[in-house]
């Protein structure tokens, strides 16, 4: 009988030996965490749950706390002064006044003019699913189909060229 002779195994190397250090993947750990619990606050905070939170729960919480301890938000006394007492009245006087404004220039894109307020309004909403504003304007018996508006004439052309380089048609 022949007896052969076993090579031995080595150790498993474990995930440390492999790494070098295990400080990095503690650093990364602690920064996916604090990642996860700031995207919990904000989703809590921002949703219609994190409203209810806060009105059902947190506030109670407060004011138990509060008057639990005794010590309530200082209310100070600041004396009002000049106060003016006003009263509707209820006998259909009235008073008007013109004000006046500075004027507003403004510089649309027209995307196109329909007889039919219906076709514009389609045309309108094909324009907002495009990201653009597109509203309608009536003008007389035509309707007006812009796509946004903008302070400076050069802002409006710039688009208008962008648009026409794309195959857009408009004024």
């Amino acid at each position: 009988m022949e007896y052969g002779r076993r090579r031995r195994r080595k150790a498993y190397r474990t995930s440390k030996s492999r790494m070098g250090s295990d400080a990095s993947s503690g650093a990364g750990r602690a920064m996916i965490v604090l990642l996860m619990i700031a995207a919990i606050v904000y989703l809590v905070s921002a949703s219609a749950a994190g409203t209810w939170l806060a009105e059902h729960v947190m506030a109670p919480a407060f004011e138990a706390l509060a008057s639990y301890t005794g010590k309530e938000a200082p209310i100070e006394d600041t004396p009002v002064e000049d106060v003016q007492q006003v009263s509707l009245s209820t006998d259909g006087s009235s008073v008007s006044a013109n004000i006046a404004l500075p004027a507003l220039d403004c510089y649309a894109l027209q995307m196109g003019v329909f007889s039919s307020q219906d076709n514009a309004e389609k045309q309108a909403q094909a324009l907002q699913g495009q990201g653009a504003g597109g509203y309608v304007l009536q003008d007389g018996d035509r309707y007006r189909v812009l796509a946004a508006g903008y302070a400076q004439e050069a802002e409006a052309k710039e688009v208008k060229d962008r648009l026409v380089n794309e195959g857009m048609d408009c004024t």
